[in-house]
């Protein structure tokens, strides 16, 4: 029996604990903070600052379009000359090739001319 009546001693403690604290967290749940006008000032001090740097963000992203636009527009007038250069030296290498086809053709000339004037000489 004396167990019994520590059982029910130890559960209205337990019991008046939970009270106690279902009591702290209902009324801490009902504690308003207040927003003051400093909170206000600071809130749109903060969108103003955020503002600000969203209009540099966006000025620099323009920037740096604008000289990828410029790069671009270089690596094009490079690509143009290096274009320039390959045809040149395309007429070049076809040069050559005429120019070593007329030599190739004037020695097969000379050795066929040596070859007809040494012929009446051999008989």
């Amino acid at each position: 029996m004396f167990t019994f009546v520590e059982n029910i001693l130890g559960m209205k403690n337990l019991l008046l604990v939970v009270f106690l604290l279902q009591t702290l967290f209902i009324f801490g749940e009902t504690i308003e903070v207040p927003f003051t006008m400093d909170d206000r000032d600071r809130l749109i001090r903060n969108e103003a600052a955020i503002q600000s740097l969203r209009n540099e963000m966006n000025s620099r992203f323009q920037g740096m379009e604008y000289r990828f636009d410029a790069i671009d527009t270089q690596f094009k007038s490079n690509q143009t000359q290096f274009e320039s250069l390959q045809r040149q030296l395309d007429n070049i290498h076809t040069l050559m090739y005429f120019v070593l086809g007329g030599i190739f053709s004037l020695l097969l000339l000379i050795f066929w001319d040596r070859r007809s004037a040494l012929a009446p000489a051999k008989k």
